[in-house]
């Protein structure tokens, strides 16, 4: 009887110490969820865009997670943004920032999805 009892001491230290490491384990180094964002608002969508935005901006976030917004404007050429709590942050080193793109080819989705996934991994 006294074994049995050893023996699910052990366990339960076993499966405790494990969750407690699991628990207190460091962050990982990169996000696990990365969203990009694709806004082709170069149109009548324009103003509503904007709203988007927002409602983006609105959402608490942690280093888990990346949100990428690559917008063409009505008014302004595309540019690539990342969303911050409160607010949203230029990525610079976008090699499309400050081009007038065609958002229906397919090399600027490539360009896009390309750049978001070496740069921002999950």
């Amino acid at each position: 009887m006294r074994t049995k009892r050893m023996i699910c001491l052990l366990l339960f230290i076993v499966v405790v110490s494990g969750t407690v490491n699991t628990v207190w384990a460091p962050k990982p180094s990169i996000a696990n969820w990365t969203f990009m964002v694709y806004m082709a608002a170069d149109n009548d969508l324009d103003v509503w865009a904007y709203e988007s935005l927002s409602y983006m901006e609105a959402v608490e976030l942690t280093e888990e997670v990346n949100v990428l917004v690559l917008w063409d404007g009505y008014y302004e050429p595309a540019y690539l943004y990342k969303i911050v709590n409160g607010g949203h942050e230029l990525v610079g080193d976008f090699p499309l920032n400050g081009e007038e793109v065609n958002m229906g080819d397919s090399a600027t989705l490539k360009a896009f999805v390309d750049f978001a996934t070496k740069k921002f991994k999950a």
